[in-house]
C-alpha cells in the first residue's frame, strides 16, 4: 500500500465509515426498479436527469443544487422537466415548489449506479443528464483512474437508452481534508483527458467545472456536502452550461 493511500485512510477513516453505513442503508431503502414510474413530460419539454450521489440528493437541512437550478431555468423561460425515480431528499422534508424528480443516491459510488441503474434510466430516460459522481469512489479507496473508467462506462450506459443524449459531466467539488485534495484533482485531470475520445457527434459530453472556485471551508457544512451557498454555486454552473446546450426559450 502506498504512503499516499495510508495518509488518505488515516485522515478520513471516520468519514468513510459513516459514508459506508449510509451507502449500505441507501442500497436497502432505494425502491425496486419495478416501482419506478415515468410520467409524461409537458409538451416540448426537455427531460433533464440530475444524476449523482448525496450532493445531488441533498438532505432535509441542507438541500442540493436542484431547487435553485430549477428556479433559474424556469425564470429564464426554459421548458424543462426534471426526471428520475426519486423525489425525496435524505431524511425527507424540503421545499415542494420545484420539480423534485431526480436520481441522486446518498453514499453511492459509480459502480452501484452501473449495477442498478439500467432499469430506472430506462423508465425515466432523459435528453440531458447532469452527472456529479465519483466522490464516494475516491473516499472508498478506488483509484482516480478506475473511477474515471467507471464514469465513462456510465456515459455509455446512458447512451444505450438515448443515443442522442447530451451528458454534462462535472469535475468533483473538492473536499476540505488536505490529504484528500490531490486525489480529487487527479481524478478531475484524468476526466478532462478522457472526454475528447468519448465524444460523439450525436451525443455530446460537456465538461462542467464544479471544482474551480469552490472553497469547501466556506461552501460545505461538513467538508464534503454543499451548504446553501455551495449549492447555489453548483446550480449556477449547471445553469450556465445548460444555457449553451438548450434551445433558446420562446419570448
Amino acid at each position: 500500500m502506498s504512503a499516499a493511500i495510508t495518509i488518505r485512510q488515516d485522515s478520513n477513516r471516520a468519514l468513510r465509515g459513516h459514508m459506508f453505513l449510509l451507502f449500505g442503508l441507501c442500497l436497502t431503502l432505494v425502491p425496486a426498479s419495478g416501482c419506478r414510474r415515468d410520467t409524461p413530460s409537458p409538451p416540448g419539454a426537455v427531460r433533464i436527469m440530475p444524476l449523482g450521489d448525496s450532493i445531488t440528493q441533498g438532505e432535509h437541512k441542507h438541500p442540493s443544487y436542484r431547487r435553485p437550478l430549477w428556479l433559474k431555468l424556469k425564470k429564464a423561460g426554459y421548458n424543462v422537466d426534471f426526471v428520475g425515480g426519486m423525489k425525496k431528499q435524505q431524511f425527507g422534508g424540503g421545499a415542494r415548489d420545484f420539480d423534485r424528480d431526480h436520481e441522486g443516491h446518498w453514499g453511492w459510488p459509480i459502480y452501484a449506479v452501473l449495477e442498478k441503474g439500467d432499469p430506472w434510466i430506462a423508465a425515466n430516460t432523459p435528453d440531458i443528464a447532469l452527472v456529479h459522481l465519483g466522490s464516494n469512489d475516491l473516499l472508498s479507496e478506488e483509484t482516480p483512474a478506475d473511477t474515471v473508467e467507471h464514469l465513462m462506462a456510465l456515459v455509455e450506459m446512458l447512451r444505450r437508452h438515448n443515443p442522442k443524449m447530451t451528458v454534462l459531466l462535472a469535475t468533483l467539488i473538492p473536499p476540505a481534508a488536505p490529504a484528500l485534495r490531490p486525489h480529487f484533482e487527479t481524478f478531475n485531470g484524468l476526466l478532462r483527458n478522457a472526454i475528447p475520445a468519448a465524444q460523439q457527434e450525436s451525443s455530446r459530453i460537456v465538461l462542467v467545472d464544479q471544482y474551480e472556485g469552490f472553497v469547501p471551508v466556506r461552501h460545505t457544512y461538513d467538508g464534503i456536502h454543499p451548504n446553501e451557498i455551495g449549492a447555489e454555486m453548483i446550480a449556477q454552473k449547471w445553469f450556465s452550461a445548460l444555457v449553451e446546450v438548450l434551445d433558446k426559450p420562446n419570448p
